[in-house]
């Protein structure tokens, strides 16, 4: 399957009816991949409400951008901080 550069999978699809250029989509769906695995390696099991986790952090992700943040890095923190268990 021809990718053509787009971000694709489930992080992808949690961006899908934002409108933001490609470089953006993609530095966004990076960050939310990297936040996702880190957060699920300190828990080491997977959060019981996984869609809604990954829906608060992807939200965050947009929020900060929105803002004018673009480094994946800070994006990733800002999603784990805003993932952080009760």
């Amino acid at each position: 399957m021809l990718s053509l550069g787009l971000p694709s999978g489930d992080s992808a699809r949690m961006f899908a009816l934002a409108h933001y250029d490609l470089e953006t989509l993609c530095v966004a769906t990076s960050a939310l991949d990297e936040a996702w695995k880190e957060y699920r390696a300190l828990l080491r099991v997977k959060p019981a409400d996984a869609v809604k986790t990954r829906s608060v952090m992807a939200a965050r992700i947009m929020a900060a951008i929105d803002a004018g943040k673009r480094d994946s890095a800070q994006l990733k923190w800002i999603a784990l901080l805003a993932a952080k268990p009760a």
